[in-house]
This record gives structure tokens, sequence and C-alpha cells, in this order.
């Protein structure tokens, strides 16, 4: 029995002690409210990396301001203000605006930690990505607004990011994960580290990817708990597609909020292959043509980008 309790108070005083080491989370501790593009430096602890990444607050001014800003319309995830980062793809050089963060004490080499953040993409981005991740550095980055960044060299770092496709401008998308530390980690950078395949772009873009997202609510910790990381990372809800009407005559909608790219196909009863299509761009209603499918009954396979089934059923076409 004595054992029984020593364990429970180990594990709840484990808890209660586990903290976020990321200093100002959610940028709500500021020296100035915001006033431009290089204000990401006024949130306390919290400063720019590769260029001018912005900061966010109800006290802004000159597009700074919250709600409403000079990129979109968002409510912060919690309090008074938010981040933002940046990517340009599609020209001759690629170009990340990132931002960085301290943390409270370094990281404890062979320690697992737990991390989560909150993005949502910013209204006026015309295309949205994956590869959004924090990188861990022993030396803090310098702020581009100050200093040459390009003739900086870059310190040891270690690297995490999400494979989702992020294109809520609506909602704020929590991305979580967990890692070893190798090195004493006491900085860390946000932003784009994916590549250009897995870039989607929106209707009416220009010909390079303008990518910006929000950010709130940062959290590295030895508990889970603390930064909510019960799953390595979100994953799309397979179980929300909606395949309508059934039975079907000349058309057929698939309707789903899936951003990796997918494929449809319809097969016969006898397993004859009749009807395959691609979509690129999955996150608004998309229809089916089935004027050249004959009476019958088939069935169907929904394809997702790296090959797996996820979705099967039976289709009745009456004509």
């Amino acid at each position: 029995m004595k054992q029984t309790l020593t364990l429970i108070f180990v594990l709840i005083t484990t808890h209660l002690f586990a903290q976020n080491l990321v200093l100002n989370p959610s940028f709500e501790d500021y020296s100035a409210c915001p006033s431009d593009s290089c204000s990401i430096s006024n949130a306390n602890n919290w400063f720019s990396v590769l260029g001018l990444s912005s900061y966010f607050n109800t006290c802004g001014s000159n597009g700074y301001h919250v709600p409403d800003n000079r990129y979109g319309h968002q409510q912060p995830a919690t309090g008074n203000g938010y981040g933002e980062f940046y990517f340009l793809g599609g020209f001759a050089e690629n170009m990340s605006e990132d931002l960085g963060g301290e943390l409270s004490s370094s990281l404890i080499i062979g320690q697992k930690y737990f991390l989560s953040f909150k993005i949502s993409l910013c209204d006026k981005s015309n295309a949205y990505s994956n590869g959004m991740g924090i990188v861990f550095s022993t030396v803090k980055y310098p702020d581009p607004c100050t200093v040459d960044f390009y003739n900086y060299i870059d310190p040891t770092v270690l690297k995490y990011h999400s494979d989702s496709l992020i294109s809520d401008s609506i909602n704020w998308v929590t991305l979580s994960g967990s890692f070893v530390a190798d090195s004493a980690y006491k900085y860390f950078s946000i932003g784009y580290f994916g590549i250009l395949d897995y870039i989607n772009y929106l209707p009416n873009n220009l010909i390079h990817a303008d990518i910006r997202y929000y950010l709130d609510d940062v959290c590295v910790s030895t508990d889970s708990l603390t930064c909510n990381t019960p799953t390595e990372i979100i994953e799309n809800d397979f179980s929300k597609i909606n395949i309508f009407p059934n039975p079907a005559s000349n058309e057929l909608t698939i309707d789903f909020a899936l951003a990796n790219k997918t494929s449809f196909e319809l097969y016969d009863i006898l397993g004859a292959k009749r009807k395959t299509v691609t979509f690129d761009n999955t996150l608004k209603p998309e229809i089916i043509d089935l004027t050249d499918i004959d009476s019958g009954l088939y069935f169907y396979v929904i394809t997702a980008r790296n090959g797996d089934s996820i979705k099967t059923g039976k289709l009745v076409i009456i004509k």
C-alpha cells in the first residue's frame, strides 16, 4: 500500500511541476504594440529568423491589429496576440521568413520532450502546404532586422515537421509530436521546412506560392499533458468523405475536406476499371461525370497520395 501511494505521489507531482519551457508561448507579453513588419521582437522572447516575421495584437496599428490585419482575419487561439511566418516559392530563389523563440532552460540530452503549436492559414495566402515545423538550436539565430543573417553559420539543429497539408484559414490547427533531445538546445525556430512538390495552390493563384500562417500557443515540455499531445501529428479524418447520390444517374458528388492528392476509381462487377479521376485539390465538392457509364452495380475505391485505399463502397447507377 505504501509503495502504491508513493507511485501515485510521484506521478501527480511530476505532472504538477512539469511546465511549458517556451517563454511567452502565446505572445501575450510585449514591450510595445506592433506597427510594422519587423515587430515580432516586440513580443518578449521572440525574434525573426531569415526574414521579417510579424507580430499582431489587439493594441496593434497600421495593419498589425487583431483580429483584422493586413493578412486576413483571425481571433487569437489564446489571449490577445499571435505571430506569423511566411514562405514564398516558385521564383529562382525561394524565400522563408520564420520566427524564433527561447526556452526557459536548455533541453537535457536523452530526455524525451513533447511539443505542440497552433497555426492557421492567413486569408491572403494563395497556396497551402505541409512541412510546417520547428528547428531547435544550441545558439540563438540572429535577428535579420538588425544582423546580416546570410553571413551567419547555421548551428547544429534538430528538425521536426508535419506531413499534414494545412489549409484551414478559419480554425486553429494543432500540430504536435515528441522527440528525444540529442543536444542541449535552448532556442528554436518555427516556419516552413517542406518541399515544393507538396504545395497546393488555391484558385486564382499567381505563378508563385505565397504562403503565410498565423502562429499561437507554442509548447515544449517533458509532460505530454502540458502540451496536449495525445498523438504524434493530426491527420485527416477520412470518415468524413461523403459520396452521393447513391443510386446515381449522370453525376456523382464527392464531398470531403482532404488536402492530400487523391484518386477515384470505379470498377464493374467483373473487376474491370471503368473510370479514374484524380483530384489535386479536394477541399471542395468534386463532381464526377457518369454519362458514359451504363446502369448497373459498381464498386469504387478512393486512394490517397501514398497509394493507400482510404474508402471503398458500392455504387448503383440507374439511367
